[in-house]
C-alpha cells in the first residue's frame, strides 16, 4: 500500500477497509499501514434485541411475547450477529421438521408459528463462535493497538 494515494482535490479516493478476527496475527508493518484499528465488540442486549427484530421481521409466523423475546436476548449473551442469524434459521426449521413427509403438501398458512421452545432448542445446537478467553485477548489487543474506538 506504500505509494497508494487518494489523488487529492476532487479526484477519486481510495479507501481500504479490512476486517479480521485474528488481530494478534497482524505484524507491525500491517499495523503501521492500517493506522485506524477499531475493535467492534459483540452485540450487547440492546443490539441483540434489534438484530432479532430485524431477523424475525414483523411476520405473523412467530408467536413470541415480549417476555419470550427478553428471554431469547438474555440467553444469547456472547452471541455474534452471525450466531444470532444461525440460531434464528435453526429455530425456523423446527415447525418444518415436525411436518416430516407432509411438508410438501401442507400450505404455508398451516405451518405452526415459532415459539420460545424453538429458540431454546436452537441454542442447544448453535453455540457462540467466540470463546470468552478469545474476547479477553481481543480486548487486550485493542487496549495495546486499537485506535480508541472512534
Amino acid at each position: 500500500m506504500d505509494g497508494v494515494t487518494s489523488g487529492g482535490g476532487d479526484g477519486p479516493r481510495v479507501v481500504v477497509l479490512a476486517a479480521t478476527n485474528r488481530p494478534a496475527d497482524l505484524d507491525e508493518a500491517v499495523r503501521r499501514r492500517l493506522p485506524r484499528r477499531i475493535y467492534v465488540p459483540l452485540p450487547d442486549s440492546t443490539a441483540r434485541r434489534a438484530q432479532l427484530a430485524r431477523l424475525l421481521g414483523s411476520s405473523s409466523s412467530f408467536a413470541l411475547s415480549e417476555s419470550d423475546r427478553d428471554e431469547v436476548v438474555r440467553l444469547t449473551d456472547g452471541y455474534s450477529g452471525s450466531d444470532l442469524a444461525a440460531m434464528c434459521r435453526e429455530a425456523a426449521l423446527a415447525p418444518l421438521r415436525e411436518l416430516g413427509d407432509a411438508l410438501a403438501t401442507v400450505p404455508a398458512s398451516r405451518v405452526r408459528r415459532l415459539k420460545l421452545a424453538d429458540f431454546t432448542a436452537a441454542l442447544r445446537v448453535i453455540r457462540p463462535c467466540v470463546a470468552p478467553d478469545q474476547l479477553t485477548e481481543l480486548v487486550a489487543w485493542d487496549k495495546q493497538f486499537g485506535s480508541g474506538g472512534g
